[in-house]
Protein backbone atom coordinates (compact mmCIF):
# COMPACT_ATOMS: atom_id res chain seq x y z
CA UNK A 1 0.00 0.00 0.00
CA UNK A 2 1.22 3.50 -0.83
CA UNK A 3 1.82 5.56 2.30
CA UNK A 4 2.03 9.34 2.54
CA UNK A 5 4.93 10.16 4.85
CA UNK A 6 4.70 13.06 7.28
CA UNK A 7 8.31 14.00 6.97
CA UNK A 8 10.69 15.96 9.19
CA UNK A 9 14.24 14.92 9.96
CA UNK A 10 16.33 15.03 13.10
CA UNK A 11 15.97 14.52 16.84
CA UNK A 12 13.97 16.16 19.61
CA UNK A 13 16.34 17.84 22.05
CA UNK A 14 15.59 19.46 25.42
CA UNK A 15 18.04 21.02 27.88
CA UNK A 16 18.09 22.53 31.35
CA UNK A 17 20.62 24.78 33.10
CA UNK A 18 20.81 25.49 36.84
CA UNK A 19 21.82 29.05 37.73
CA UNK A 20 22.64 31.28 40.65
CA UNK A 21 23.86 34.88 40.60
CA UNK A 22 27.44 33.83 39.91
CA UNK A 23 26.52 31.60 36.98
CA UNK A 24 24.17 34.22 35.57
CA UNK A 25 27.08 36.67 35.56
CA UNK A 26 29.30 34.19 33.75
CA UNK A 27 26.60 33.41 31.18
CA UNK A 28 26.16 37.09 30.50
CA UNK A 29 29.92 37.52 30.12
CA UNK A 30 30.14 34.86 27.38
CA UNK A 31 27.23 36.38 25.49
CA UNK A 32 24.64 33.67 26.13
CA UNK A 33 21.35 34.54 24.43
CA UNK A 34 18.48 32.91 22.60
CA UNK A 35 19.93 30.33 20.21
CA UNK A 36 17.78 31.77 17.41
CA UNK A 37 19.91 34.92 17.66
CA UNK A 38 23.18 32.95 17.35
CA UNK A 39 24.69 31.57 14.15
CA UNK A 40 24.99 27.79 13.99
CA UNK A 41 28.73 28.21 13.54
CA UNK A 42 28.92 29.86 16.97
CA UNK A 43 26.72 27.35 18.77
CA UNK A 44 29.31 24.61 19.55
CA UNK A 45 31.75 27.04 21.16
CA UNK A 46 29.05 28.69 23.26
CA UNK A 47 27.67 25.32 24.28
CA UNK A 48 31.12 24.17 25.42
CA UNK A 49 31.47 27.32 27.53
CA UNK A 50 28.04 26.81 29.08
CA UNK A 51 28.91 23.22 29.97
CA UNK A 52 32.16 24.38 31.57
CA UNK A 53 30.35 27.07 33.55
CA UNK A 54 27.40 24.89 34.56
CA UNK A 55 29.21 21.63 35.32
CA UNK A 56 26.78 19.05 36.69
CA UNK A 57 24.06 21.71 36.68
CA UNK A 58 23.37 21.19 32.98
CA UNK A 59 21.47 18.40 31.26
CA UNK A 60 20.71 17.65 27.62
CA UNK A 61 18.15 15.04 26.56
CA UNK A 62 18.33 13.93 22.93
CA UNK A 63 15.60 11.69 21.53
CA UNK A 64 16.91 10.44 18.19
CA UNK A 65 14.32 9.74 15.49
CA UNK A 66 14.32 5.95 15.96
CA UNK A 67 13.38 6.26 19.60
CA UNK A 68 11.19 9.31 18.96
CA UNK A 69 9.02 7.38 16.50
CA UNK A 70 8.56 4.51 18.95
CA UNK A 71 7.72 6.84 21.85
CA UNK A 72 5.37 8.95 19.73
CA UNK A 73 3.48 5.86 18.55
CA UNK A 74 3.25 4.51 22.11
CA UNK A 75 1.94 7.82 23.44
CA UNK A 76 -0.56 8.11 20.59
CA UNK A 77 -1.82 4.65 21.53
CA UNK A 78 -2.38 5.95 25.07
CA UNK A 79 -4.38 8.93 23.81
CA UNK A 80 -1.45 11.30 24.38
CA UNK A 81 0.16 13.61 21.82
CA UNK A 82 3.38 15.31 20.79
CA UNK A 83 3.08 17.84 23.62
CA UNK A 84 3.35 14.96 26.08
CA UNK A 85 6.52 13.73 24.40
CA UNK A 86 8.06 17.21 24.47
CA UNK A 87 7.01 17.53 28.11
CA UNK A 88 8.66 14.16 28.89
CA UNK A 89 11.95 15.41 27.43
CA UNK A 90 11.79 18.69 29.38
CA UNK A 91 10.85 16.92 32.62
CA UNK A 92 13.75 14.50 32.15
CA UNK A 93 16.25 17.36 31.71
CA UNK A 94 14.87 19.26 34.72
CA UNK A 95 14.94 16.14 36.88
CA UNK A 96 18.54 15.36 35.93
CA UNK A 97 19.62 18.88 36.90
CA UNK A 98 17.71 18.75 40.20
CA UNK A 99 19.44 15.48 41.07
CA UNK A 100 22.74 17.39 41.09
CA UNK A 101 21.65 20.88 42.17
CA UNK A 102 18.69 21.47 44.51
CA UNK A 103 16.11 23.77 42.97
CA UNK A 104 12.63 24.88 43.99
CA UNK A 105 11.79 26.90 40.87
CA UNK A 106 12.10 26.39 37.13
CA UNK A 107 11.51 28.75 34.21
CA UNK A 108 10.53 27.14 30.92
CA UNK A 109 9.62 28.46 27.51
CA UNK A 110 5.90 27.87 27.16
CA UNK A 111 5.52 25.42 24.26
CA UNK A 112 1.99 24.14 24.96
CA UNK A 113 -0.63 23.88 27.68
CA UNK A 114 1.44 23.97 30.91
CA UNK A 115 -0.47 20.98 32.23
CA UNK A 116 1.54 18.63 29.99
CA UNK A 117 4.85 19.52 31.67
CA UNK A 118 3.32 19.85 35.12
CA UNK A 119 1.92 16.32 34.83
CA UNK A 120 5.22 14.94 33.53
CA UNK A 121 7.05 16.44 36.50
CA UNK A 122 4.49 15.15 39.00
CA UNK A 123 4.95 11.62 37.67
CA UNK A 124 8.62 11.86 38.61
CA UNK A 125 7.91 12.77 42.22
CA UNK A 126 10.55 14.56 44.26
CA UNK A 127 10.41 17.82 46.14
CA UNK A 128 7.84 20.43 45.11
CA UNK A 129 8.85 22.59 42.16
CA UNK A 130 7.36 25.91 41.14
CA UNK A 131 7.30 26.05 37.34
CA UNK A 132 6.98 29.37 35.55
CA UNK A 133 5.76 28.85 31.98
CA UNK A 134 6.74 32.02 30.12
CA UNK A 135 6.20 32.88 26.44
CA UNK A 136 9.52 33.81 24.80
CA UNK A 137 11.30 32.74 27.97
CA UNK A 138 14.66 32.82 26.17
CA UNK A 139 14.94 36.38 27.48
CA UNK A 140 15.87 34.61 30.72
CA UNK A 141 19.60 33.80 30.65
CA UNK A 142 19.12 30.29 32.02
CA UNK A 143 16.56 29.49 29.33
CA UNK A 144 18.75 31.11 26.68
CA UNK A 145 21.70 28.95 27.77
CA UNK A 146 19.52 25.85 27.66
CA UNK A 147 18.37 26.76 24.15
CA UNK A 148 22.01 26.91 23.02
CA UNK A 149 22.74 23.48 24.51
CA UNK A 150 19.67 22.05 22.82
CA UNK A 151 20.64 23.55 19.48
CA UNK A 152 24.16 22.18 19.88
CA UNK A 153 22.76 18.70 20.49
CA UNK A 154 20.51 19.03 17.45
CA UNK A 155 23.39 20.08 15.20
CA UNK A 156 25.69 17.38 16.59
CA UNK A 157 23.12 14.70 15.76
CA UNK A 158 22.91 15.89 12.16
CA UNK A 159 26.69 15.85 11.83
CA UNK A 160 26.90 12.29 13.12
CA UNK A 161 23.96 11.09 11.05
CA UNK A 162 25.42 12.60 7.89
CA UNK A 163 28.67 10.70 8.46
CA UNK A 164 26.85 7.48 9.31
CA UNK A 165 24.65 7.51 6.22
CA UNK A 166 27.14 9.10 3.84
CA UNK A 167 24.96 12.02 2.78
CA UNK A 168 23.89 15.48 3.86
CA UNK A 169 20.68 15.57 5.89
CA UNK A 170 19.23 19.09 5.78
CA UNK A 171 17.64 20.54 8.90
CA UNK A 172 13.96 21.26 9.34
CA UNK A 173 10.99 20.52 7.12
CA UNK A 174 11.71 22.25 3.82
CA UNK A 175 11.56 21.02 0.22
CA UNK A 176 15.29 20.29 0.56
CA UNK A 177 14.53 17.93 3.44
CA UNK A 178 11.91 16.09 1.38
CA UNK A 179 14.36 15.80 -1.53
CA UNK A 180 17.00 14.45 0.86
CA UNK A 181 14.45 11.94 2.14
CA UNK A 182 13.91 10.65 -1.38
CA UNK A 183 17.67 10.38 -1.93
CA UNK A 184 18.01 8.56 1.40
CA UNK A 185 15.40 5.98 0.40
CA UNK A 186 16.99 5.57 -3.04
CA UNK A 187 20.37 4.92 -1.43
CA UNK A 188 19.47 2.95 1.70
CA UNK A 189 15.94 1.68 1.16
CA UNK A 190 12.85 2.41 3.21
CA UNK A 191 13.78 0.30 6.25
CA UNK A 192 16.21 2.74 7.93
CA UNK A 193 14.08 5.84 7.22
CA UNK A 194 12.62 5.95 10.77
CA UNK A 195 16.20 6.28 12.05
CA UNK A 196 16.56 9.73 10.49
CA UNK A 197 13.02 11.09 10.15
CA UNK A 198 10.03 11.86 12.34
CA UNK A 199 7.17 10.21 10.51
CA UNK A 200 4.11 12.14 11.65
CA UNK A 201 4.71 15.83 10.90
CA UNK A 202 2.57 17.90 8.54
CA UNK A 203 5.25 18.45 5.95
CA UNK A 204 3.57 15.72 3.95
CA UNK A 205 5.01 14.20 0.82
CA UNK A 206 5.18 10.75 -0.67
CA UNK A 207 8.78 10.01 0.22
CA UNK A 208 8.59 6.25 0.50
CA UNK A 209 5.91 3.98 -0.96
CA UNK A 210 5.38 0.97 1.27
CA UNK A 211 6.74 2.53 4.45
CA UNK A 212 3.82 1.07 6.36
CA UNK A 213 5.30 -2.37 5.70
CA UNK A 214 8.75 -1.45 6.97
CA UNK A 215 10.06 -3.07 10.11
CA UNK A 216 9.51 -1.08 13.31
CA UNK A 217 12.40 1.17 14.25
CA UNK A 218 14.57 -0.05 17.13
CA UNK A 219 14.39 1.68 20.49
CA UNK A 220 18.07 2.48 21.25
CA UNK A 221 19.34 2.74 24.78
Amino acid sequence: EFRRVLFRSGPLVAAAVWVDDRILGLLEAIGARDSKAVTDASIPGLAASIREIGGDGVAVVTIAPARYNVMQAEMAGQGRNLNDLVAWAHATAITQVRAARPASRAVVDRFADPRHLDAALRRRGGDPLEVLHAPRAEANLAVAAASILARAGFLAWFGGAGRRWGMDLPLGASDAVVAAGKRFVAKHGVGPLPEVAKLHFRTTLSVAPGLAKASPAPDPA
